[in-house]
């Protein structure tokens, strides 16, 4: 027996109804076909949904082949058109929002923010040719029309996230091309502009944010007169190259983006760095970038130097002797075979020592734009040590390489392996356990975070009347004036609302993913290297949760910046040139190799995220050998200054008395308070390069 729910206008089989449901969120089109040609209900019979449709439902689904041909075999079934129908649970948005999945889109289950898919992007123009957004885009056009017969200079559309196609009459053409001034079309769902938006040449300001975007016209170039372009939150993959020609714009935002042409340690800079960026590529030409910085760390002992060297070569013997323990940082190179199609990619690896004192120069040489592998000894384990071996090192990199506040807040690539699988009876048995014990406590972290959230938009609900859901527009009118008449009081907590959430969804989107396996490996027997190896190759073209792990990679960049990395590579070896100060190190990049201090400028930032250099712009500091400035730190910040530090009588040399020395030595080991004369003692070990006289003292005490 069958039951019966009624849903408005029509009947449907209760059973029949989720089962379709189901299907079109995770567009599986064999159930689709099933329930579809079972007659339990009529698809033609739609009336004005109250939750999501089955359609909308289809829509919010991850990419899949199938989709486009369950799209049309609804039509086929009958399935009314679009026009005055819209997806969300509180139909409220077009269709092809919920296909392309800006960032903005909050409540779903799938993927935000991500490259749109061909197929999908080919999909989105199917619905608005078919009446996704129809009624909203005619009034669009018609205030067009209103405007350019006032000519008007500003312009300002509705902002229903319903227009999803913009259209320009003739009869407006004159208007804004000469009179129209500030342009805004943002909060709608936008995938492509016309062309003959990009002949509006008096246009000052241009607010394109908010829409679904799935890239920009080499026409942008036309508008030299823009002041203002803000493209935030929306699908774009590459900024065209023409933006270099609008000379008078000041002000460009392009966060929340799926960007990956200018690469985003570009265009988190701004718009001058923007344009910076194609002018270089257009001066020096392009080279493919195939470089990529990989960062090992653990505690000492783990195994992490061992690892390396099998990896690189495994046919010779990879095990560390007790003394050669890694002091500091050590770098190594794996080029690193991959498809025949592809170049062999070069690792950079960094070994990272793993003892305490080392710990606090580490977040000098993380970033977001490397791949991270958490080695822990399996021997070792057991679950009292879950924090130390690895909690400790992956929040650490949470916390220091995914700040929400920042442009360029990109979610790196984590790995993590088990070492010494020999030592260990059924060691991938207990790495499999430890993964899922990381699975439940990222679990409970999500759940803690989903009940926020609910909690969060229960209050909202009860307490912001432009929540409920709107009739029509009249009754939308009436919602918006309950809602002006609310006491500020009220407005306020409302806001603070709406920022928290805000502000979670973000946290989550910066959320680093549990990789989906974690190896034992042996560097003795080679026990899951290779297994290890393949796992590193595929993370190189995954996406994670705000976008492609590394953009850099593959990508075409000005030549110019591979000629300035090559210069720093052949003179980090050199004596005297392990740090610089910047006026002196342009000075040798314009000497050398004929680069300006503009595009060695922005080159050695391209460095310093690969790791070849140290790059302290605000310090005026450039470290052409990185592991330099672990030298510098490891002389003052280490765990045995009682014992390793003592008076000798050569100090009598510089004025410093054995009580005067004994009493500057209490102070630091008590107190934590490091006089300068005993700063100079303390770097007067490193040859005399950073001695008293030295003209960087001064700055590295800065970056202290």
């Amino acid at each position: 027996k069958i039951a019966f729910v009624e849903n408005h206008e029509h009947v449907f089989g209760l059973f029949a109804y989720i089962v379709l449901v189901g299907t079109c969120i995770h567009v599986n089109e064999k159930c689709f076909e099933l329930i579809t040609s079972s007659n339990l209900f009529d698809l033609s019979s739609q009336a004005t949904w109250k939750g999501n449709s089955p359609f909308s439902m289809l829509c919010e689904g991850d990419y899949n082949t199938s989709r486009n041909y369950m799209v049309r075999a609804l039509w086929r079934l009958g399935y009314p058109k679009l026009v005055n129908y819209y997806a969300n649970y509180f139909p409220d948005m077009a269709f092809s929002i919920f296909v392309a999945k800006p960032s903005n889109l909050y409540g779903v289950g799938s993927v935000i923010g991500e490259p749109v898919h061909l197929d999908d992007q080919k999909l989105c123009r199917l619905l608005r040719d078919n009446g996704d957004g129809e009624e909203a885009n005619k009034t669009l056009t018609e205030q067009l029309i209103k405007a350019s017969n006032k000519e008007v200079t500003q312009f300002q559309s509705d902002s229903g996230r319903r227009i999803t196609h913009v259209q320009i009459p003739k009869s407006v053409f004159n208007w804004g091309c000469s009179f129209l001034k500030e342009l805004f079309l943002c909060h709608n769902g936008i995938f492509e502009l016309p062309d003959e938006l990009f002949d509006f040449t008096s246009l000052t300001h241009l607010d394109l944010s908010f829409n679904c975007l799935f890239g920009l016209s080499h026409k942008l170039g036309n508008l030299t007169n823009l002041e203002c372009l803000n493209i935030n939150t929306n699908l774009i993959t590459e900024l065209p190259d023409t933006i270099e020609k609008l000379k008078k714009i000041t002000e460009f935002e392009c966060d929340n983006n799926p960007l990956t042409k200018p690469p985003s340690a570009v265009w988190s800079r701004g718009i001058a760095a923007v344009q910076n960026f194609f002018k270089d590529m257009r001066e020096s030409g392009t080279e493919v970038n195939v470089d990529l910085k990989v960062l090992v760390l653990g505690l000492s002992e783990a195994g992490k130097t061992s690892l390396i060297n099998c990896l690189i070569d495994p046919h010779r013997t990879a095990l560390t002797r007790i003394g050669d323990r890694t002091v500091g940082i050590e770098k190594r190179t794996w080029a690193m075979t991959r498809s025949e199609n592809e170049r062999p990619v070069n690792l950079l690896i960094y070994d990272f020592a793993g003892q305490e004192e080392y710990y606090i120069t580490h977040h000098l040489f993380l970033g977001n734009r490397a791949l991270y592998i958490l080695a822990f000894d399996l021997s070792k384990y057991n679950n009292r040590l879950l924090d130390s071996q690895i909690l400790l090192w992956w929040e650490s990199i949470q916390n220091r390489v995914c700040d929400v506040r920042s442009k360029d807040s990109k979610t790196p690539k984590v790995l993590i392996v088990g070492t010494h699988a020999d030592m260990v009876k059924d060691a991938q048995q207990l790495a499999d356990n430890i993964h899922k014990t990381l699975k439940k406590i990222f679990q409970l972290h999500k759940k803690d975070v989903k009940d926020r959230l609910k909690e969060y938009e229960d209050k909202l609900n009860k307490l912001d009347p432009r929540r409920k859901n709107a009739k029509d527009k009249n009754d939308t009118n009436v919602i918006q004036k309950k809602y002006e008449t609310l006491p500020i009081e009220k407005k306020m907590e409302i806001l603070a609302l709406e920022n928290e959430i805000k502000k979670i969804n973000q946290q989550e989107q910066c959320k680093i993913d549990l990789p989906n396996k974690i190896h034992a490996v042996s560097s003795k027997d080679l026990q899951n290297i290779y297994k290890f190896e393949e796992q590193i190759a595929s993370s190189l073209t995954e996406v994670g949760p705000s976008g492609k792990y590394f953009p850099h990679l593959d990508e075409h960049l000005p030549r110019s910046w591979f000629q300035v990395r090559k210069f720093v590579r052949e003179q980090s070896t050199k004596k005297g040139y392990e740090c610089m100060k910047l006026p002196q190190y342009f000075k040798l990049l314009s000497d050398e190799i004929g680069i300006n201090e503009s595009v060695g400028r922005r080159a050695t930032q391209f460095c310093h995220d690969l790791g070849d250099a140290l790059f302290f712009d605000k310090v005026g500091l450039v470290f052409l050998r990185p592991s330099f400035l672990i030298d510098v730190f490891k002389l003052v910040i280490r765990h045995d200054h009682k014992e390793s530090t003592y008076w000798t009588e050569q100090m009598l040399d510089q004025g410093i008395s054995e009580d005067r020395f004994n009493k500057g030595k209490s102070l630091l080991l008590q107190k934590g308070e490091l006089e300068e004369w005993l700063l100079d003692v303390l770097w007067s070990r490193l040859d005399d390069d950073i001695g008293p006289e030295s003209s960087i003292k001064n700055n590295l005490i800065q970056l202290l």
